[in-house]
């Protein structure tokens, strides 16, 4: 067994750590929180956030261990914190740094073991966020993602710990509690000045759906039923996934704390237009709802402002973050409740369309698209726009109608691999267009794929364009992948070869 050595600035490390006044201190929920979810998310029994003190490693917050403490010469963790990033150790029993160590030849039989650092903004490595597994295994990149990500927002924790620990102590008027609102603020602006907005590429309908699956062992817990109302299908933006998903985690984390029974809703509605996409999140809960007067001061550093709430949660800012994560991503974060009858969170934001084909099928390329010539009826010049950006970055030939009469008129004297026809439109309505020209081809003896879109399919629309002969249905708005798998299904992806119609 190798002891760990001590960092070369462990005295500075130390200093740092005790100025925290987080060591042997009790469990606390936004902690908890996080051990719970590294826990899930890399399917481990054991989790751990672990505080590396002089002659120990001190557990913070657990998940499948019955002890507080261990000696620091035989930590994992004790290695990680000499270097400031993940650390992973596929099999404990094969590695010469710790196959005689007592917590792999006896309990807990670490045999697995991945620690993030958690690094301050002044270069000290405290300790870690880590999982523990009996069986070796390795994580993927997502889960070390994930881990990292979750070590950043441990530190965030113990930033926003000490600053209300420290502004706590000067509340005692009125003027003090305005003085704690400022410097509350400045954390705030600091925080964003060291951890800013990284946008890229996701999933949006993907990351909704895994941050409320995140929340739902809690909601079993407490009985309540945690419910997600919105779209399947992909949606792929442009925007920064991190902190949308820790917004939506702080406002399912909160309505969990204030709702003892009863249901929460996170609904996901989305519109898209030219260059971007209208997002609308909201987060109702049964709880125990807030006076009209108080919305604000839920709003702000204080964010529990009824007195017996306090009593019971303690005094958080986790909405306040929420709301200020919100507004620097360019959106807005309001809040409507009622006494005894529950809170609704809204989250409005304006998110750019993904432009990589990074989340589209990996079973096809670009330029298997190439020279596919794509018929468009579609009368808002919103969505013809959006439509032709997509196709025109898949490498296809598109050409747009503003009604159902010109769609039919330029079927019959033209040749497309698809058409893509909306529901209602003037001058001809895409289902009298779907009927003539299949019509038409019935008659020729072609056959060009008809897909019908539409923001609201009803059973009896899909039953009217089915007996109209339509071959396939497209929900507005859609995403890259959704168009990507029509394309795949009702054309022959074939490179730079000439039209082939399906049989």
């Amino acid at each position: 067994m190798k002891p760990p050595p001590k960092p070369q600035n462990e005295k500075q490390r130390q200093s740092v750590l005790e100025s925290y006044e987080i060591l042997n201190t009790h469990a606390e929920t936004d902690f908890d929180d996080l051990t719970l979810v590294a826990s899930q998310i890399c399917n481990t029994p054991i989790a751990v956030i672990s505080l590396i003190d002089n002659e120990r490693q001190w557990f913070k917050s657990k998940v499948g261990l019955d002890v507080d403490e261990t000696s620091r010469d035989i930590s994992f963790c004790g290695h990680v914190i000499l270097g400031t990033d993940l650390v992973e150790v596929n099999d404990a029993s094969s590695d010469d740094r710790f196959c005689d160590n007592p917590l792999v030849t006896g309990a807990p039989h670490i045999r697995f073991y991945a620690g993030a650092p958690l690094v301050m903004a002044t270069g000290e490595v405290l300790g870690t966020i880590c999982v523990i597994d009996r069986n070796p295994r390795n994580l993927n990149e997502t889960q070390k993602a994930a881990l990292r990500t979750l070590a950043r927002n441990v530190v965030m924790q113990l930033q926003m710990r000490l600053q209300l620990a420290t502004l706590a102590e000067r509340e005692k008027s009125v003027n003090q509690l305005l003085q704690k609102a400022i410097e509350f603020m400045q954390v705030k602006n600091d925080f964003f000045a060291k951890f800013p907005i990284e946008p890229a590429d996701f999933d949006l309908t993907q990351t909704v759906q895994k941050t409320v699956q995140f929340f739902s062992w809690t909601a079993k817990e407490k009985k309540v039923a945690l419910r997600y109302s919105g779209p399947n299908r992909p949606l792929l933006v442009n925007a920064d996934s991190g902190r949308l998903a820790e917004i939506l985690s702080n406002l399912i984390s909160n309505a969990l704390k204030l709702t003892d029974h009863g249901e929460i809703t996170v609904r996901l509605n989305a519109s898209a237009h030219p260059g971007g996409v209208t997002v609308c999140f909201k987060i109702s809960d049964s709880g125990l709802g807030m006076a009209e007067q108080t919305i604000s001061q839920f709003l702000s550093p204080y964010s529990l402002s009824n007195s017996s709430i306090k009593k019971r949660f303690g005094e958080r800012g986790g909405l306040y973050i929420s709301k200020s994560l919100a507004e620097a991503m360019g959106g807005e974060l309001i809040c409507t409740s009622e006494l005894s009858r529950g809170s609704t969170f809204t989250f409005n934001i304006v998110l750019n369309i993904a432009q990589s084909l990074a989340l589209a099928p990996a079973s096809f390329h670009k330029s298997d698209f190439q020279n596919l010539k794509i018929l468009i009826a579609e009368d808002q010049l919103a969505n013809q726009r959006v439509f032709k950006a997509f196709l025109n970055n898949l490498g296809c030939t598109s050409t747009v109608v503003t009604c159902g009469s010109q769609a039919v008129e330029l079927a019959a004297r033209d040749t497309f691999d698809l058409i893509l026809m909306d529901r209602h439109m003037p001058g001809g309505d895409g289902l009298t267009a779907t009927r003539l020209i299949k019509a038409h081809q019935a008659a020729t003896g072609r056959h060009v794929p008809i897909i019908a879109m539409s923001a609201a399919f009803r059973e009896a629309d899909h039953h009217l364009f089915l007996d109209a002969g339509i071959d396939g249905f497209l929900s507005k708005p859609f995403a890259m992948k959704d168009l990507c798998d029509v394309l795949v299904k009702w054309t022959k992806p074939r490179g730079s070869g000439g039209a082939t119609n399906a049989a």
